[in-house]
């Protein structure tokens, strides 16, 4: 359908008069398909319903039917519902939507390298739980610094270079601050080696004096000084991910890669140890071998012998990041032989174990449907008939009976 047939009045047309989760869907999916063009009034008539879903579409999607424009009306959109952008702290806003608001500024300045955005994206990575944070809100915070990590990967996508970083950001540190949020340590705020460019504009300076009234959190017990990996790791990682996407920056994927002690390892959360595998091979992308070989290397040798559970969960993900890096290097290739690779260690860990390997069932189904995911990749398009069965399998599976039961949202979405 070509975009002439979806303007303002056909969108209008199919307008529910109660907001309602399927139109949001609708929306969301004409602005995927850069479709979404509507003017203000019709923007606000959408916003001031307040409606989440509906919210989150229509920021996401306005985004990226302008993706990589700056377009100033969709960004008068998108800062009021950024918190360090909003004068008044006290103004409550959903988490959910303020994510959606940091993704949709990621695609709206997408490959600019915009100074102003990233250094606001990058403040709200590590922002500290406030003492009005709500139950919901407060359990949404990871996903909230994921969200401000997208952010900044598509606002310097691709920018950084083999011996330097993006154009602009050095006076920020913006490589330092990221590997800082991605392995812990003092907050760069607190760090006088890693104290970044302040702005000194109006806003900042009234923004601040607005939020000493706004108390820390009496109900999350955090460090002011120290970095909170479990909240800002994955977008740390995703953002070193994107802004040095193929450039084979060996110290930027050096401190990304994963530590090769034992010891180390402990300290790495075993879903950190996907993201930064896939990382490191998404940095250094001609490396990637569609070979067993390949992903032998990436496992330390720490770990071959005397695994107990959490390194046999790091063996899991360490293969399971591999798989994915090799879906994204070959997607859209129709490779037998990276499928074939792939489905090798897909039924791995549909059996549970490799050799004498055992892995435990939630360790197994989570890199399964990581291997799955990747398997997709490499033939999107091609309509595999016999790719179609397994995912059938594997849905049945796990909507059915006891597995069912402890399976989340996210392993529902990744089957479909």
């Amino acid at each position: 359908m070509s975009n002439n047939h979806l303007g303002r009045d056909w969108i209008g047309y199919h307008r529910p008069k109660k907001p309602n989760f399927e139109h949001a869907g609708h929306l969301l999916a004409i602005g995927l398909q850069g479709w979404l063009v509507l003017n203000q009034i019709d923007v606000f008539s959408y916003l001031q319903q307040r409606h989440e879903a509906t919210t989150i579409a229509m920021l996401i999607g306005l985004a990226a039917s302008k993706r990589g424009t700056e377009d100033p009306d969709v960004t008068r959109s998108l800062t009021v519902h950024i918190p360090l952008l909003v004068l008044d702290p006290e103004l409550e806003m959903s988490s959910t939507v303020t994510a959606a608001a940091l993704i949709g500024t990621g695609l709206l300045y997408q490959g600019s390298g915009h100074i102003f955005m990233t250094e606001v994206l990058l403040n709200e990575m590590a922002r500290v739980p406030v003492d009005d944070t709500s139950n919901r809100e407060a359990n949404a915070r990871e996903g909230y610094s994921l969200a401000a990590g997208v952010g900044i990967g598509l606002i310097n996508l691709a920018r950084g270079s083999k011996i330097a970083p993006p154009p602009g950001l050095q006076d920020l540190k913006v490589d330092e601050r990221l590997i800082r949020y991605m392995t812990g340590g003092i907050r760069p705020d607190n760090d006088p080696l890693l104290v970044a460019r302040k702005s000194l504009t109006d806003h900042f300076t009234a923004q601040s004096k607005m939020r000493e009234k706004v108390t820390y959190s009496a109900k999350i017990q955090e460090s002011e000084k120290l970095v909170n990996v479990d909240v800002t790791g994955a977008g740390a990682c995703i953002a070193l991910m994107l802004m040095y996407l193929k450039s084979h920056n060996e110290t930027i994927a050096s401190r990304v890669a994963l530590p090769t002690t034992r010891y180390l390892l402990d300290y790495v959360r075993p879903d950190m140890v996907l993201l930064r595998v896939l990382g490191y091979n998404m940095i250094m992308w001609n490396t990637i071998e569609p070979t067993e070989e390949w992903i032998k290397r990436q496992i330390p040798e720490s770990i071959l012998h005397d695994m107990d559970d959490h390194l046999r969960t790091v063996y899991a993900n360490v293969i399971a990041g591999c798989c994915m890096a090799l879906g994204l290097r070959y997607a859209g290739s129709q490779s037998e032989r990276v499928v074939k690779l792939i489905r090798k260690y897909m039924q791995i860990f549909e059996q549970g174990r490799a050799k004498s390997i055992h892995f435990s069932r939630i360790v197994s189904d989570h890199a399964l449907l990581i291997t799955i995911l990747a398997q997709s990749c490499v033939i999107s398009g091609g309509g595999d008939l016999e790719m179609v069965k397994i995912i059938k399998r594997i849905r049945k599976k796990f909507m059915t009976g006891v597995e069912q039961e402890d399976k989340s949202y996210g392993y529902v979405t990744m089957i479909f």
